[in-house]
């Protein structure tokens, strides 16, 4: 992709007026300018339309994905950068190696150096999806792995798949060192790997800790004992952080929400706060003026989004008949303990017809018992009476 540079973009809207005297503006007040043009809701239409091939991937985008586009084009508001192409973007470590360094120092209360970005693709033995928005695998100058990801849902990534993902990065780990055939014990050679998951909408468990947004976790032992066993996980919150009173002292909470708001007053309180940012926020404003590779991206967005959803959807689909199943199955064991009690009452009853039908018998044969008494009584008053 041409790199466009800034000053060019500046250039481009003062001769478009799209900055609409906001540059002088800012030099007199003072504040740090985030160069977003502005245009009317037509105008991009009608920009968009210019190119037909543009329009028709505009067209096929979601409703929610046509106005975020139409929103940033107009200038009323930034990118998302939580999403998987711009956030590989924006901290590309072949054009920017440090700021996903910088932003991982902050998040893992450490400082680190990310060698380079890895591909996700791997014998994932967590291969079925989820409300995928972002995947990112960097491997650190240490050697350690970090997997980065960003969770539209947060109980699509519970503990348990974390976990996976986890144990998923060790196996990783190990096949690679395995693979160089060196010497020495292989295990000694595994270095740690952070999981690291940043949830658009969290699940009611992270809700129950007040004020609480950031939550890191590593194995120990209730004795004491210290065994390095390699796996660490970090679980972000942003919609917590979102919720709290944060003034920007900290530049994890500048980060957080660099990834997590796209409004222009938040995007102006991190640039005056952390001039830093500026320039990545100037690299952004290039896709004004560049809607072919802005409609490509959100398309690639929608792509990642609907395959992870499918699959989610794949996943409820394959549970919810799972579940189906174990109550066809509870069901049926049900019917069949209620037969066996049904087979159990008809012996009983059929033992109950045979008691009834055997004092039936007594019965019968008390009668003719009383009858040849009778009968004898009988005999015996005639002999009376005869005498």
């Amino acid at each position: 992709m041409a790199q466009v540079k800034p000053q060019q973009v500046l250039e481009s809207q003062k001769k478009q007026g799209g900055l609409k005297g906001r540059e002088e503006q800012n030099a007199q007040t003072g504040k740090p300018l985030f160069p977003l043009m502005t245009r009317s809701r037509e105008q991009v239409l009608d920009m968009l339309k210019t190119n037909p091939d543009i329009w028709h991937k505009f067209q096929l985008l979601t409703n929610a994905f046509q106005e975020e586009l139409i929103g940033f084009s107009m200038g009323s508001s930034g990118l998302k950068i939580s999403y998987d192409p711009f956030f590989k973007l924006v901290f590309d470590p072949d054009v920017h190696n440090d700021r996903l360094s910088m932003m991982l120092s902050c998040i893992m209360k450490q400082k680190v150096a990310v060698k380079r970005v890895l591909s996700p693709e791997s014998n994932r033995i967590t291969a079925e999806g989820s409300l995928l928005i972002m995947d990112v695998l960097a491997e650190l100058e240490n050697g350690e792995l970090v997997n980065i990801e960003i969770q539209r849902i947060g109980y699509a990534f519970p503990g348990e798949r974390a976990a996976c993902y986890s144990s998923d990065l060790i196996l990783r780990q190990y096949s690679r060192i395995k693979g160089r055939k060196e010497n020495g014990s292989t295990y000694k050679k595994l270095q740690n790997v952070y999981t690291i998951v940043l949830i658009e909408n969290s699940s009611a468990d992270f809700h129950k800790i007040a004020g609480q947004y950031i939550h890191r976790s590593s194995q120990v032992f209730d004795t004491g004992l210290e065994l390095d066993l390699l796996q660490k996980y970090i679980f972000v919150a942003l919609d917590v952080f979102r919720e709290i009173t944060y003034n920007l002292n900290e530049e994890i909470e500048a980060w957080l929400l660099f990834l997590s708001s796209d409004r222009p007053e938040d995007i102006m309180r991190i640039i005056e706060r952390y001039p830093d940012f500026r320039e990545i926020y100037e690299e952004i404003a290039q896709f004004q003026v560049k809607p072919e590779e802005l409609v490509g991206m959100y398309s690639k967005a929608l792509e990642i989004l609907d395959r992870n959803t499918v699959q989610y959807m794949i996943e409820e689909q394959k549970q919810e008949i799972e579940e189906q199943q174990r109550e066809i199955e509870e069901q049926q064991q049900e019917i069949e303990e209620q037969q066996q009690e049904i087979e159990e009452h008809k012996r009983e009853m059929e033992e109950q017809q045979q008691e009834i039908e055997e004092h039936k018998r007594e019965i019968k044969e008390h009668k003719r018992e009383i009858k040849e008494q009778q009968k004898e009584i009988e005999r015996l008053k005639k002999l009376l009476e005869q005498r």
